[in-house]
């Protein structure tokens, strides 16, 4: 799997969590989303809450996560 921008089409439809991209109001937005029940969830900036919709406009991208740390030292 590539680390390259996608089109939002071709993003995993089963769960997997994603990097998406937004040009919502003309600022560039980034979020960490899965995809359930035809729409896209996203965790807010604080990691406390899942939200069940990305309230800023449609993910137009997307690419896969990066790899975890190999260690817990980073």
């Amino acid at each position: 799997m590539t680390n390259e921008w996608q089109p939002i089409e071709t993003a995993p439809k089963d769960g997997k969590w994603v990097l998406v991209y937004v040009n919502a109001w003309g600022r560039h937005e980034f979020a960490v989303c899965f995809f359930r029940d035809d729409k896209w969830v996203y965790v807010d900036s604080n990691f406390e809450d899942i939200n069940e919709d990305i309230e800023f406009g449609a993910p137009t991208h997307w690419m896969p996560l990066p790899e975890p740390p190999k260690d817990k030292n980073g």
